[in-house]
Parts: structure tokens; C-alpha cells; sequence
């Protein structure tokens, strides 16, 4: 009987030791792994299901999503998650991220390292959330992850969702305190090409008198151009930049620049002359822009400005490569290096995004300075770079000093007004 006793003592001992043990295991096991789907979002609770004592929102702080505004197909994001509280009894932190399409599916997907992790759902969601709850006295504390966006912005806008949870750590579920947050990153919007938004990009004229020519360089303007800003690190120029990609009548044009306002390119020599061909930006997954008519003839000189607005002091030098400009102007019999582009075919031809090296234009310009003919010694291709052209010219006689027009003249087209040299008799 003692025994039995004994051994009846003895099951209700360890039944007794397990609730012990086991009850603290529930009450740590949220902050260790909290349940998902708990982020407040598309008709999910929250952390205050379990965790009591205050209104969800109701403390003296808030949780934040540092998301985009809106998002690059296939880019990965650093998003950081911060709960705030100013009570001074704070002591663990935790927090639970969705991303989701407008109609629930999962966007993108989530990485991430301690003290966060991810975790996915039966139903296919992936939630970002807390490894364990942060021991950490104070007003914040921040969680980051990384989030990689869909491949392409078929599935429109993103909602992040997110749950906070600022604990007192009194090993209760009682007195912590539950935010949530809602941001939108939205889907890029397909490219667009302002109207008559394709210029040459040394003097920017606007349609209907904005015409290009095979080999100049080009500027488009418009929005949503380019998700990020990005410029061409070496020759020969690629065809993509950042994503973009930019095509004259199918011809893929070489990109010397993207942003989402404008983009810097070659239009390629193989282009047609004499017809209006279609411009269209093309970004990855996103619908292609557009298509914005160009004229295109066999050559649409424009001189460059040192303003880089089409007019003004041309980016002119002296034959030593030193700026022509008020303090040092050219003098009367100098031969000076005018830059420009749009002069049209070279002989040997040069290849599409390669650099120069002296090749010679097919046609001979003409050069004005201050209404007087100035002799060209040289016109081709400038040694190094994509796109760009270098006459040497000598400056005629002028008896006295000032700001004199230059203009180029060649098959039959001639350059904008408004750009000067600088002439010191």
C-alpha cells in the first residue's frame, strides 16, 4: 500500500514538475517563434491574440516598415522593421513581416540572418519574424531583412504587413504592448516617352525640328525611363543598362546613361535615313513604352555646350585640350577643336557603341564663326569615345574681342544658333 502510494506520489510529483516546466515553455514559446500569420493583414490577428493587457496600438509607440515606394522587378531590398516605445519597462522585442499582391498571393520572397528568420506558412506565405525575442532594454529596436521583389510587376502593388511587439519581459502575457503597420511598395509603371522627347543630346531641340542621324548621341526624356541610375563603365557601350534597353525602329541603341527621367544612348549607324522611325524603352518585366517617332536624316549637327543646355559657351578647345573660354579665348589664325555629334557616317565606318579613332565623315562640314567661313583641316570620329565628333577648325580674323556664334553646316543640315567661342584678337 506504501508503495503504491509511493508510486501513485511519485506519477503526480512528475505531473506536477512537468506543468512546471512545460507552462513557462508556453508562455517563451511565442517569443522564441511566434505563431504565423499574425501580422494584422488580409484578415490575419495579431500578436495581441496571445499577448493582453493594453489595445492593439493602444502604447506609447508604433512599428515601422522601411520598404520602397515602389519596387525594381527582381531587386533585393534591405527592409528594416522598427518597434518604438517609450515606456521604461520595455525589455524583449519581436515582430512578424508579410509581402503580398493586392489579392493575398505572396510577393517577392524574404532572407534573412539572426537575430531574424523566415518562416512559410501552409498556404504558401512567407513571414519574416523574430528568432527569438530581443533582451534589450530601451525605447527600439530594429529587425532587418532582405527582400527580393517578384520578377516582374505583372502582379501590380506590394502590401507589407507587420506586427510589433514591445514586452515588458515579466515572463507573463500580460502588459506588452502590439502595433501594426501597413506600407505599399508600388509596381513600376511602364515607360513613357514625352512627346517629341527624343533629341539630340547636344542641343535638346524639341519637335517637330528635332531630327537624329546614325552615330550621334542622342537624349530621351520622359518617365519611368530606368528603375535606378546607372551609367556605362567601359566600351564598347552596352545595350542594357540597369534593365533598360532602348530600341530605334527594332535596332538596339547603345546606352552611354539611364535614370528614370532620361536616358543617354547612340542611335545606331545602322539606322534608315530620311524616315521617321520609332523610339521605344523596354525595361525587364514591365510593358515596353510607347513608341515615340524620330526623324532620322544623314546628319543633325549639334555642337556641345560647356552649360550642357544647347547653348551658350561650346565645349571648344585649344589645340593643347585646355577649355576655350573668357580667360583663356582663342586668337585669330588658332586651330580649335569644336565637339559635336550627329555629323553621320565615317569612313572607315565605326562600329555601333565603339570608340573613335580619328575615322573621317563621309561629308565635309562647313564651319561659321561670327558669320565668317572658318577652314576645316579635320572632321571625324573623336579618338575614345561612342558617339562623339571633333572638328579642328581656324579661327578667322576678327579685330575685336567678344562671344562669336559658331555654326556647323553639313549635308545639308546646320547646327543650332545660340552656341559662341570666345575670340581674343
Amino acid at each position: 500500500m506504501v508503495r503504491g502510494i509511493l508510486k501513485r506520489s511519485g506519477r503526480a510529483f512528475m505531473a506536477a514538475a512537468f506543468l512546471l516546466v512545460a507552462l513557462p515553455a508556453v508562455i517563451y514559446t511565442f517569443s522564441l517563434s511566434p505563431p504565423l500569420a499574425r501580422t494584422g493583414g488580409f484578415g490575419e490577428t495579431t500578436c495581441a491574440e496571445c499577448h493582453g493587457g493594453t489595445p492593439l496600438n493602444g502604447g506609447p509607440g508604433s512599428v515601422t516598415i522601411g520598404a520602397p515606394a515602389f519596387y525594381t522587378p527582381g531587386a533585393t531590398a534591405s527592409i528594416p522593421v522598427n518597434i518604438q516605445d517609450s515606456s521604461s519597462d520595455r525589455r524583449k522585442w519581436g515582430f512578424e513581416l508579410s509581402a503580398r499582391f493586392r489579392n493575398g498571393r505572396q510577393a517577392g520572397s524574404f532572407t534573412a540572418a539572426a537575430p531574424a528568420a523566415v518562416q512559410t506558412s501552409g498556404s504558401g506565405i512567407q513571414y519574416a519574424l523574430q528568432q527569438q525575442g530581443q533582451n534589450l532594454t530601451g525605447n527600439s529596436f530594429t529587425f532587418t531583412v532582405n527582400w527580393t521583389a517578384p520578377a516582374d510587376g505583372s502582379g501590380g502593388d506590394v502590401v507589407f504587413n507587420a506586427a510589433g511587439i514591445a514586452a515588458n519581459g515579466d515572463s507573463s502575457d500580460s502588459g506588452d504592448h502590439i502595433y501594426t503597420s501597413q506600407v505599399v511598395a508600388a509596381a513600376p509603371a511602364a515607360a513613357k516617352i514625352s512627346g517629341g522627347g527624343v533629341v539630340n543630346a547636344a542641343t535638346f531641340v524639341a519637335a517637330p525640328n528635332n531630327t537624329i542621324a546614325p552615330g550621334a548621341l542622342v537624349s530621351i526624356f520622359g518617365t519611368g525611363l530606368a528603375p535606378t541610375t546607372a551609367g556605362a563603365a567601359a566600351l564598347p557601350l552596352p545595350t542594357i543598362l540597369a534593365g533598360t534597353q532602348v530600341t530605334i525602329n527594332g535596332i538596339a541603341a547603345p546606352l552611354i546613361y539611364v535614370s528614370p527621367t532620361q536616358i543617354n544612348a547612340q542611335a545606331p549607324f545602322e539606322l534608315t535615313t530620311g524616315s521617321a522611325l520609332n523610339v521605344v524603352v523596354k525595361l525587364a518585366g514591365l510593358l515596353d513604352s510607347a513608341a515615340e517617332p524620330v526623324r532620322v536624316d544623314a546628319a543633325s549637327p549639334g555642337i556641345f555646350a560647356v552649360t550642357q543646355s544647347g547653348a551658350g559657351s561650346g565645349a571648344i578647345l585649344h589645340a593643347n585640350f585646355s577649355l576655350v573660354n573668357s580667360g583663356s579665348p582663342a586668337r585669330p589664325g588658332e586651330t580649335v577643336l569644336i565637339y559635336c555629334t550627329g555629323l553621320g557616317a565615317t569612313t572607315p565606318a565605326v562600329k555601333t557603341g565603339a570608340a573613335g579613332n580619328g575615322e573621317s565623315t563621309v561629308n565635309l562640314p562647313t564651319v561659321s564663326i561670327g558669320g565668317q567661313n572658318a577652314r576645316v583641316d579635320f572632321s571625324g570620329a573623336a579618338p575614345g569615345f561612342a558617339g562623339l565628333y571633333q572638328i579642328n577648325a581656324v579661327v578667322p580674323t576678327f579685330t575685336a574681342a567678344g562671344d562669336y556664334e559658331v555654326i556647323i553646316t553639313i549635308a545639308g543640315r546646320q547646327s543650332r544658333s545660340g552656341v559662341t567661342i570666345r575670340v581674343q584678337p
